[in-house]
């Protein structure tokens, strides 16, 4: 884990697992805290923090995500751990700092505190306008909530604001969908992320959909509502730039742009991941776990991989493929064992053919009508290669 290059720079990120109540589609590594939990949990990730300075000190690090989970319930404790990173490493390259806020736990105060400590981009959870889909969702704030929350990042004065919203919500229809859309632009956030629900196995939504309880739109249904969300957006010039995606010109997420690309990355807090020197590992998912290792003075590192070439390209095809801008054909064919260009190269023509993929520019991308199939057409290219 020594003698890391020092001439690039990486992304930090931070996961903060802690939900005052976990969302009904939702599986990410989360519990409801408790004051002793919190306090605890700050201070052992304050120690990873310190047992990570060493690795890297001759780094520049140009992204910083703070998510979860809601990293707002820490309070106080955001801000001292944020201190901490200031106090540990090299922060002063910084061009985006992001903290994710739900709108149940954004005061004002602390939105001010992390603006002076050099936070400069916030992403609030805003999922619907709908007080009916958000109770679909499990969520517990209401849409004068999402805007109370927006409007206080403002006041604290960010100038880099990201709301997050959700098309294929059981329930939702084009007409709500359009609200949404309507209401999302109004606030003119710099940035917004469209995501398909897509409930994870074993989650209250989940099973509420596999009893019947619930039903998620017909995939024709949510395959116009996408093609819909990323025209409307288009026309009050947000950009799509990845999948799920938009953003006023220079206002893409540098640091979730640096996982699409494979860059390197340090991850921090259970459950985070980390890619560095052609290694990933993740940290144990198991909180108590985590813990006990911090505060043994260990680190709490779990499943260490090298990738091989065959991985690596593999991935770089997957992230690659979910930006815009796609991939170099030339590179992929040289990449690529020769024994599979030309399956690849007939199942590209095939789906261009379609309308699914673009060779403009000499890059393959998926146009604006795969865009609502891309995983199945990511998943079959992958499967030629």
């Amino acid at each position: 884990m020594r003698g890391l290059p020092s001439d690039s720079s990486l992304g930090l990120y931070l996961h903060i697992p802690f939900c005052r109540k976990k969302c009904s589609y939702c599986s990410f590594m989360s519990v409801v805290p408790q004051d002793d939990l919190l306090r605890r949990f700050a201070a052992c990730l304050k120690r990873e923090i310190d047992l990570n300075r060493d690795l890297l000190s001759q780094r520049k690090i140009a992204t910083v995500y703070v998510g979860g989970g809601t990293p707002g319930v820490l309070g106080e404790r955001l801000l001292d751990i944020i201190r901490c990173l200031s106090g540990n490493f090299d922060l002063s390259d910084i061009v985006e700092f992001t903290v994710e806020l739900n709108p149940e736990s954004s005061p004002v105060e602390l939105l001010r505190g992390i603006r002076k400590l050099g936070v400069n981009r916030v992403s609030i959870g805003v999922q619907s306008f709908q007080d009916s889909l958000l109770s679909t969702l499990g969520r517990i704030h209401t849409p004068d909530m999402a805007r109370t929350a927006y409007s206080r990042a403002r006041e604290a004065g960010f100038q880099n604001v990201s709301i997050d919203l959700m098309a294929g919500i059981p329930g939702q229809n084009p007409e709500l969908l359009k609200e949404d859309l309507e209401q999302a632009v109004s606030l003119l956030p710099e940035h917004i992320s469209y995501y398909l629900l897509t409930p994870e196995s074993m989650t209250p939504l989940s099973h509420a959909i596999t009893s019947g309880y619930a039903h998620l739109p017909a995939d024709s249904l949510a395959r116009r509502m996408l093609l819909h969300v990323s025209k409307f957006l288009k026309q009050n010039d947000y950009e799509r730039y990845e999948t799920s995606n938009f953003a006023r010109p220079a206002f893409e997420s540098r640091h979730n742009i640096n996982y699409w690309k494979r860059g390197e990355y340090l991850g921090l807090g259970p459950s985070a991941c980390s890619h560095l020197s052609g290694k990933r590992w993740r940290n144990n998912p198991d909180l108590e776990k985590y813990l006990s290792s911090l505060e043994d003075s260990r680190v709490p590192m779990v499943d260490e991989e090298v990738l091989t070439s065959r991985e690596i390209l593999t991935e770089s095809f997957m992230l690659g493929l979910r930006m815009k801008e796609g991939i170099p054909l030339e590179s992929l064919r040289e990449t690529i064992p020769p024994e599979k260009n030309e399956s690849l190269m007939l199942l590209v023509s095939s789906l261009s053919e379609q309308g699914l993929l673009s060779q403009k520019g000499g890059n393959l991308s998926i146009t604006e009508e795969g865009l609502p199939v891309s995983d199945s057409i990511i998943v079959e290219l992958v499967s030629s290669l």
